[in-house]
């Protein structure tokens, strides 16, 4: 739902903002709490929301008491059937010429589809972090610079390191290649096809001990940074 809802209270007992009645409900306000304007109109605003912690009516006190607009407060309420719905607000309060408070204003959306993608999200990321930290195989991410971002633990075992800070710490990939010329030529094949597979290099472990590996790595722009970086296996 995209269309964003608001409701209009005023104040019918001086300085006490628990006690605002609404007198404006549109009709998204209608679709996302179940009630008809015509019913919630005149209604306390906390018997319309049934909002318990910081809510809705939290949001408009602090607008009263601080003077300033309240954005993008994230709340729960309870819509007309006990189901309860995340929503985002927006809330200004209404002053008279004396400073008195008369009123206020909340706009707010529904965002359980939001909730739901970030839950995804978090599940996906997990799923991927045991996927990279489980396999047997050493991955690796890298910028374009050469500064390691990431590896496994099975890249720190394969390296010899006594844990992935260590490893990190080198900073430039470079010093992992027993020969500097393989990795300008890895460079040069990577950035010409984009990928490379079964690239043959030898790099040095922890305890300056040669090993033999095949490396396949793929370039690509990271959509959050906008950065080229390496991602590969070993």
């Amino acid at each position: 739902m995209n269309q964003r809802a608001a409701f209009r209270a005023t104040n019918s007992q001086c300085g006490s903002p628990l006690a605002w009645r609404i007198n404006y409900f549109n009709p998204t306000a209608e679709k996302i709490t179940g009630f008809y304007a015509e019913d919630a109109v005149g209604m306390y605003c906390d018997d319309v929301f049934k909002i318990t912690g910081s809510g809705s009516g939290n949001a408009l006190r602090q607008a009263i008491n601080e003077g300033v607009d309240v954005h993008n407060r994230e709340y729960e309420i309870t819509d007309i059937n006990g189901r309860k719905i995340p929503v985002i607000c927006s809330t200004s309060a209404f002053r008279g010429e004396r400073g008195e408070v008369m009123g206020g204003l909340e706009i707010f959306k529904d965002i359980t589809e939001l909730k739901i993608l970030q839950e995804e999200i978090v599940k996906r990321e997990k799923k991927y972090r045991r996927i990279f930290e489980g396999s047997h195989d050493a991955i690796y991410t890298s910028t374009l610079a050469g500064d390691i971002l990431d590896v496994n633990q099975a890249g720190v075992d394969m390296l010899g390191y006594p844990n992935k800070d260590e490893l990190l710490k080198i900073g430039q990939a470079n010093r992992l290649y027993k020969n500097i010329k393989d990795r300008e030529k890895f460079i040069a094949l990577i950035d010409r096809d984009g990928y490379v597979k079964d690239f043959e290099v030898d790099f040095c472990r922890f305890d300056g001990s040669p090993i033999h590996a095949l490396v396949s790595s793929r370039r690509y722009e990271n959509p959050e940074t906008d950065v080229v970086e390496y991602e590969g296996i070993i």
